[in-house]
């Protein structure tokens, strides 16, 4: 990936600021054709999607793609409920050169979303 020296809030083409996860925050994605559940780190969030970060070698990466569209579950510190998002596969960027080597950038918008009960 290419250092542009922009952070990602600088970055002109985003429509929505980004925050930046600590490095132990995850979601769940559902993978319904697997019936089957992962878990990924979640890298940055804003008002509009998600970015998570998957390991190349990783099984989910044959069942998505870009407009691949499911659900992953997420939950927000402090808020003590699980959101269910509806989410868009938007890209997937292999990182070859950077901190996350070997691994993909799978950004996601966000469709629908909905409380769940913890």
């Amino acid at each position: 990936m290419e250092d542009t020296g922009k952070t990602e809030s600088q970055d002109k083409r985003r429509a929505y600021s980004r925050i930046t996860i600590d490095k132990d925050y995850n979601v769940q994605l559902v993978i319904d054709e697997l019936e089957s559940v992962f878990q990924f780190r979640l890298l940055n969030i804003s008002l509009k999607g998600r970015c998570i970060l998957v390991e190349e070698g990783s099984e989910v990466l044959n069942h998505i793609k870009v407009g691949s569209v499911f659900e992953i579950l997420f939950n927000p510190k402090g808020a003590g409920v699980i959101e269910s998002l509806k989410t868009e596969v938007r890209y997937m960027t292999k990182d070859d050169s950077g901190i996350y080597d070997g691994h993909y950038l799978v950004g996601l918008s966000i469709l629908k979303k909905k409380n769940v009960l913890p």
